[in-house]
């Protein structure tokens, strides 16, 4: 098989749905199976496409929110109550009941899968990374797929190691050390 190594980002996992093109909701994790609406706020985060060109009839992706720790930093030089840390800071700005609190604390996405489409094509790791980013979305930082397992075993503490293929069954677990 080939591998595709990708950075790991510690934020808050999102996925957003689109229908014809259009974004039309956009969800948490939540409890694995039934996520958190937080359309409303997504919808104030200025990089995510709203419109997408190339999308069969509906399509979900998923991302990862965060608050870059320099926003983080001047958010809190004027913050009645400042954050203690980015991670916990993006998932208040996204889960909150009040979009103007998410638009205020900047968070930004970065996207890196393409978890379902309507025509049920698979797609490779490298392929959606295209995908998404061709249509505007901001992608996390990738590698060049590698036949060789051991450069795996070479890399920094905070990857993503996955099975370059459209079978999901085939996905490697995230290293994390």
């Amino acid at each position: 098989p080939q591998y595709v190594v990708e950075a790991k980002i510690d934020g808050l996992s999102v996925s957003l749905e689109y229908e014809n093109g259009v974004f039309v909701r956009g969800s948490t994790r939540g409890d694995g199976v039934v996520g958190e609406n937080v359309t409303e706020n997504l919808r104030t985060v200025r990089d995510i496409p709203k419109n997408i060109e190339n999308a069969p009839e509906f399509l979900e992706v998923r991302g990862e929110a965060v608050i870059r720790l320099s926003v983080l930093e001047k958010y809190n030089q004027t913050a009645a109550e400042p954050l203690k840390n980015a991670r916990n800071a993006v998932a208040g700005a996204i889960r909150n009941l009040d979009p103007k609190v998410t638009e205020s604390r900047k968070p930004d996405i970065y996207f890196y899968d393409v978890n379902y489409t309507s025509d049920g094509a698979p797609m490779s790791q490298t392929t959606a990374h295209e995908f998404l980013k061709n249509e505007g979305f901001k992608v996390s930082i990738i590698s060049q797929p590698q036949n060789d397992r051991d450069y795996m075993l070479f890399g920094a503490p905070r990857l993503a190691f996955l099975v370059n293929s459209g079978n999901i069954d085939s996905m490697v677990a995230h290293y994390t050390a």
